[in-house]
């Protein structure tokens, strides 16, 4: 029986929104038969929880708690500084659940910066996991930070096929891909509404304030001209600001909705305009553009490097520069086609069966 251990941030025994959504779905399709996973969650709070058989240690470093409402959710997801600190008070309560339950391996699913090498200095027998979710450089030191954060890593598994290549360009060996995925809607959402309807979304970590200024200015300049589409706007309750409501305007909608809601929310769509303006950023691909496309809305985006690993122009997505008469004829193709094409490349590409699969693989033999 391997015995193995998931270090994450605000993995809670419920959904609620973000990545941590995938990893549970994905423990729900997970044989125990040779496998025994335990969590440990760095929460708001201190205690035990249990997802099925799974046992979720909470943990609050005692700094964590002088970061009051907004702070906890916001400052900390984005500050290193933080996530690195974290990293430190984690080893005390790390040592008392590897003594007491002898785990194997040690599988980090969130970055917490250049630390987390020090975990082979405390624990050299243990194998050691991380999960590269996406490459998103703000500044020309991240290329030093990623190789400091992964450099003791027994192993490095990588979201994208993309990203796979750029650890393997910075000199990393020891790396794999796994896609995360979804469970393959069978209903896709086919709107029958004169009215088209695109979301724009805050649900990424690429996202930025920027691509949401851009997102507005392209809202502007079709419905203009085209008074039978309309944007929503929609942020995390964490990431939305009252200021963001002057950019609101006829057929222009800016406001807030939790995890579960957008989620549901998302059959009320024909499409979902997502540029991101970050050229370096490598994808994912974002799990918001997995889940529309699953459900048969196509994605419009920029142009950007390894935009094929997720979006086919015209084909399950359009691709925009600045062609925007030929964005509005695509609005008002016939889009039953590019609902199906949707669905299936979900199905075949990034299907949460085979993710399940692959990890438990992974986990089995390490």
């Amino acid at each position: 029986m391997k015995k193995i251990l998931i270090i994450g941030t605000d993995i809670f025994n419920y959904k609620n929104s973000g990545d941590k959504n995938f990893w549970l779905e994905l423990f729900d399709l997970i044989d125990y038969k040779n496998i025994n996973l335990e969590i440990l969650s760095l929460s708001n709070f201190n205690g035990t929880s249990f997802y099925s058989q799974i046992k979720i240690n909470h943990f609050c470093p005692v700094f964590l708690k002088t970061l009051k409402g907004d702070k906890i959710r916001s400052d900390f997801h984005k500050n290193y500084f933080y996530k690195s600190w974290a990293m430190l008070c984690l080893i005390p309560k790390l040592k008392n659940i590897i003594k007491k339950d002898s785990i194997d391996t040690i599988h980090i699913i969130d970055n917490y910066g250049p630390f987390m090498s020090f975990l082979k200095l405390f624990f050299p027998g243990i194998k050691i996991i991380g999960t590269a979710v996406t490459y998103n450089p703000t500044s020309n030191l991240y290329n030093l930070f990623l190789k400091w954060s992964f450099s003791k890593f027994d192993q490095i598994i990588s979201f994208s096929d993309s990203f796979e290549k750029v650890l393997r360009k910075l000199g990393f060996r020891n790396v794999e891909t796994i896609h995360w995925g979804i469970i393959p809607s069978k209903k896709i959402h086919t709107k029958k509404y004169n009215l088209i309807k695109i979301l724009w979304t805050g649900y990424l970590q690429q996202t930025h304030e920027k691509d949401f200024v851009y997102s507005i200015n392209i809202a502007k300049k079709i419905i203009y001209d085209n008074p039978l589409i309309e944007f929503d706007f929609i942020f995390k309750p964490e990431h939305f600001n009252s200021i963001f409501l002057k950019y609101s305007q006829k057929g222009i909608t800016i406001k807030q909705s939790s995890g579960m809601n957008f989620k549901s929310e998302l059959r009320n769509y024909n499409f979902l305009l997502c540029p991101i303006l970050n050229l370096n950023s490598t994808l994912a691909p974002p799990l918001t553009w997995i889940e529309c496309l699953n459900v048969g809305i196509p994605v419009i985006t920029t142009p950007r490097k390894n935009i094929e690993e997720i979006i086919y122009h015209k084909f399950n997505g359009f691709i925009i520069k600045d062609n925007f008469e030929e964005l509005v004829k695509f609005l008002n193709s016939d889009k039953k086609i590019l609902n199906k094409n949707c669905n299936r490349f979900i199905k075949t590409n990034y299907n949460l069966n085979q993710s399940a699969l692959n990890y438990q693989k992974l986990w089995e033999k390490n």
